[in-house]
């Protein structure tokens, strides 16, 4: 099988691809509405007023939500599938489409993980190996069994989107390194722009994509400090196809993000509004953030990580490490930048979700190596039980991961007893009960609210039941942080459903969810629970 694998085969990745496609087609209808999400579609039909009025229409900029601080490149295109579906009179389902987009724009972070790890399958001299796909399999798998990638997947509109154009970005760049490493130093013109138009979507997304431009830096020092830089002046052209790719980032970033056309200026604005960021500084945030790796990640992270500090002790040239180098930074830097600044960081560490989708591709090539040291090294029976351990756990762990669907993001791993030890922590109150640093009260497990989408359906089931007259009866509901700008769980109402307030005195449910408590109150009979690993989510009471 592994011989197999390391063949250039074109045929397995594309089924593997083709598989989590079907799997997405199939379930992207199982996921809900995010926090954000009304207030990225007020906002993205906007931008397009804006676009499709030559500039005119700036009600974007006076939305509630500061939504201008962000690119647009995402909410453009999605919104503009929506339009395109509402042309053909198939309207009401917008978030579906875009929880599709999303799910679909995920899938491409997982291709150039393999991508990625491809450029890590390497010959005696560093380059990559042509006829090796296996580091590439390793980074894929490693990406996807992260269930809070593959949970923000489905509907998460901001840290997806920069997420995988994030991933492409680290790809391209550390491509160009190896092409600055050929003597002559020659980078093609066709992987410059390539790199340039990753790097300028991820900046349409978020302003945090500059500090890609801080490893192609660190990419160009590396390669002038590194024994190959023996060149002479008129190799120098190597240069122009990196400022090339730099104004083609910029260019794109311009077109995608009206704020900027106010004043260039404003992409600095944006930056400030972010390092200042409205919410209570947790001054224990790399604990914060650390404890968050240790239970969010899955188990055979830590257990790859433990075995590779146990077995490697020996040393690389510095031209094929300056591909690590790069490698390693595309996590710690931003690490670095978010505990210096005091970063605020809540609903775990969601808004560092590039990270963990770095650090994951990262583990994955580290198991990849494990494997090669033990075949160089003859160590038959230990690669062996190796494989049978990865292979029994991803059997494991995506069977769990199944049981979570559709709150795989709700994930915790069992040093911390899983969701369900996670949630008797939570109960008493315990030692990391002090980080949380927006909302003191919350129980993180389903912070987006996904559990009002099954609520709704396990409360149409219930009623069609109970009541014969079902259809021509009017059903008035209210819901915990409901407000009237917002879809959710309005979105998943059949016809005969009416959101209402509190104080109605027609109000017959009330679904409470558990995110700012542990244990929903109840108002009246539950009738409805929606749970996993015993742990509720979300309760519909009969009011």
């Amino acid at each position: 099988m592994l011989k197999w694998l390391q063949r250039p085969s074109y045929l397995l990745l594309p089924i593997i691809l083709l598989s989590l496609f079907l799997i997405v087609v199939f379930t992207f209808r199982d996921y809900g509405i995010t926090w954000d999400g009304p207030r990225q579609h007020q906002n993205g039909q906007a931008v397009i007023s804006y676009y499709s009025t030559f500039f005119k229409d700036k009600t974007h900029l006076s939305l509630s939500s500061n939504a201008f601080y962000y690119g647009q490149f995402f909410e453009v295109v999605s919104e503009l599938v929506v339009n395109l579906f509402a042309y053909f009179k198939i309207t009401n389902i917008h978030y579906d489409i875009k929880n599709f987009l999303t799910a679909c724009l995920g899938l491409l972070g997982l291709f150039f993980s393999f991508k990625i790890g491809m450029l890590f399958s390497p010959t005696k001299d560093g380059s990559r190996n042509k006829n090796n796909n296996l580091a590439g399999y390793f980074a894929f798998i490693f990406l996807l069994s992260m269930p809070t990638y593959y949970g923000h997947m489905f509907n998460n509109y901001k840290d997806i989107p920069f997420a995988v154009f994030y991933i492409i970005s680290i790809y391209y760049i550390i491509k160009i390194y190896t092409y600055m490493l050929k003597v002559p130093p020659k980078i093609p013109l066709r992987e410059a722009l390539k790199m340039g138009v990753a790097i300028g979507l991820c900046l349409s997304v978020r302003c945090g994509g500059l500090i890609l431009f801080s490893y192609l830096l660190v990419a160009c020092l590396l390669f002038l400090f590194s024994s190959r830089a023996h060149f002479r002046a008129r190799d120098l052209n190597f240069l122009m196809p990196l400022l090339l790719s730099t104004f083609v980032a910029f260019v794109i970033t311009y077109i995608f993000w009206p704020y900027l056309h106010l004043d260039l200026k404003n992409l600095f604005e944006s930056i400030q509004f972010f390092s200042n960021f409205k919410g209570k500084y947790n001054p224990q945030i790399l604990e914060y953030i650390l404890f968050f790796f240790f239970v969010k990640f899955p188990e055979i992270f830590w257990f790859v990580i433990i075995f590779a500090l146990v077995l490697f002790n020996s040393k690389l040239n510095f031209d094929y490490i300056g591909k690590h180098i790069l490698l390693l930074l595309s996590f710690m830097l931003p690490l670095f930048w978010i505990v210096k600044s005091k970063s605020v960081l809540y609903d775990e560490i969601r808004q560092i979700l590039f990270i963990q989708a770095m650090i994951g591709i990262t583990v994955g090539i580290i198991a990849y190596y494990i494997l090669c040291y033990l075949v160089k090294n003859n160590f038959k029976k230990l690669k062996n039980l190796y494989l049978l351990t990865l292979t029994l756990f991803f059997c494991y762990h995506f069977l769990l991961m199944i049981k979570y669907h559709p709150y795989e993001y709700a994930y915790y791993n069992r040093f911390i007893g899983g969701l369900d030890g996670y949630y008797s922590l939570y109960k008493k109150k315990s030692f990391f009960y002090r980080w949380n640093t927006f909302d003191s009260q919350s129980l993180y497990a389903d912070y987006w609210l996904n559990c009002y989408r099954e609520s709704v359906q396990k409360l149409v089931v219930y009623l069609k039941k109970r009541d014969v007259n079902f259809d021509s009866t009017t059903y008035y509901i209210s819901a915990k942080e409901w407000f009237e700008e917002n879809d959710n769980p309005s979105y998943f109402f059949p016809k005969n459903f009416k959101m209402t307030d509190m104080g109605d005195s027609k109000l017959n449910f009330y679904i409470e969810n558990s995110r700012y408590n542990a244990n929903p109150i109840i108002n009246g009979k539950t009738i409805i629970t929606v749970e996993r690993f015993a742990v509720p989510l979300c309760v519909v009471n009969f009011w």
